[in-house]
């Protein structure tokens, strides 16, 4: 072997660990790092990984729309049959206690530790989701540290193969960091791709008005629509709340209610009290009955939902459905008045100022009519 030979080797070696970026790019297209992950191994761990796409996409569009009851089995099944992805999904949920109960930190980064390497080796031949599950790597930090530049760059990867929930996360980022015009654009670019998260965003943001758009409520319908179509919980709940009140769209009990009805199903919380709220009227062409009203009530209050809380208290204060109680009345005028509901806030103030199911306190009762103030009511819209 002649000396130059010999230098260009040594060369070779001292350029895999001085530069492991520069030596692993054209593998990775990314400058990330992989660990050992032999070729055998990578085209076995794609072709799993593609076999199961579809089963794969369905599991983490629960996943991601909180649905843990219905993803958590799905992607524990797809770990189970070696597939790196899933496997990712299946630790974080395990980490977080998501679908499973206690959290399982050890086992979650155990199965990372397995993993890892695995995806990050994926990258260059499968699809934007693995690129995606790349950048939720470095994102989360949940399985090595966080690492943002890390994280963009398999951001953009993902994005340059057109992976929908990854221009999503694009729009969101943008969103967070103020470029509202670029968010925007992006959120579009997103619901192009059938994405039922940028939708859903969309649908939001023509609704309320936000981000510098005009309110649009017919935009807001399109777009709900669409990720409704998807199955998407929240929209099918907003979307419902459009036709109740013929935002957009002519009123429509009997759409609002299948809606309300679907997400509730999933155990949405605004959907559950909309129901209620149609039950205690009779809408939609369903019998006037409070005690179902009442049942839906305390299932969205159990979730945390403040107009449940707030509806709770007016069965309770005008015994609705139940026997009168005005303690209890206050205690779930109290929960929502917690989460800023005006009503609840001056029920409240009203019931501290009175001595009504709660001890007189008119320091309290000024304090809640002052914080309803500086929300931007008026003590007499109520009164």
């Amino acid at each position: 072997m002649n000396m130059n030979y010999r230098f260009l080797i040594v060369l070779s070696f001292a350029a895999m660990f001085l530069f492991p970026a520069f030596s692993n790019a054209q593998n990775q297209g990314m400058g990330d790092r992989p660990g050992i992950v032999s070729p055998n191994d990578v085209a076995k761990d794609i072709q799993t990984y593609n076999d199961q796409r579809k089963e794969l996409g369905k599991a983490l569009f629960y996943n991601f729309n909180e649905m843990y009851k219905e993803s958590f089995p799905k992607l524990k099944e797809l770990t189970q049959q070696e597939n790196p992805v899933a496997a990712y999904y299946y630790a974080e949920c395990l980490y977080n206690g998501w679908g499973t109960f206690p959290p399982d930190i050890p086992k979650a980064k155990a199965i990372w530790a397995q993993v890892i390497d695995k995806i990050r080796a994926m990258t260059r031949d499968g699809d934007g989701l693995v690129s995606y599950t790349m950048y939720q790597v470095y994102n989360n930090g949940y399985a090595v540290p966080k690492d943002d530049q890390r994280a963009r760059r398999f951001l953009e990867y993902s994005i340059n193969k057109g992976y929908g929930l990854a221009i999503f996360d694009k729009a969101r980022r943008q969103e967070e960091e103020g470029l509202y015009a670029d968010a925007i654009a992006t959120y579009l670019e997103a619901a192009k791709k059938d994405n039922p998260e940028a939708n859903f965003r969309l649908g939001y943001i023509y609704e309320t008005g936000e981000r510098g758009l005009q309110q649009d409520y017919k935009l807001a319908l399109t777009y709900y629509s669409n990720a409704a179509a998807y199955g998407h919980i929240k929209a099918q709940a907003n979307l419902g709340n459009l036709y109740y009140n013929g935002l957009g769209t002519e009123q429509n009990y009997q759409e609002a209610l299948s809606l309300f009805q679907k997400a509730a199903e999933k155990e949405n919380p605004a959907a559950m009290n909309n129901l209620g709220v149609m039950y205690l009227k009779g809408e939609g062409g369903l019998r006037e009955d409070s005690k179902i009203a009442l049942v839906y009530f305390m299932k969205a209050s159990h979730l945390g939902d403040e107009n449940a809380h707030n509806n709770l208290g007016n069965m309770y204060f005008n015994g609705i459905g139940v026997k009168e109680d005005r303690t209890k009345a206050f205690y779930y005028y109290h929960l929502a008045a917690a989460k800023k509901n005006p009503e609840a806030m001056y029920k409240v103030a009203y019931m501290l100022e009175n001595g009504i199911g709660v001890q007189a306190n008119k320091n309290r009762a000024d304090a809640w009519y002052k914080a309803l103030e500086k929300e931007g009511y008026e003590i007499s819209d109520f009164q």
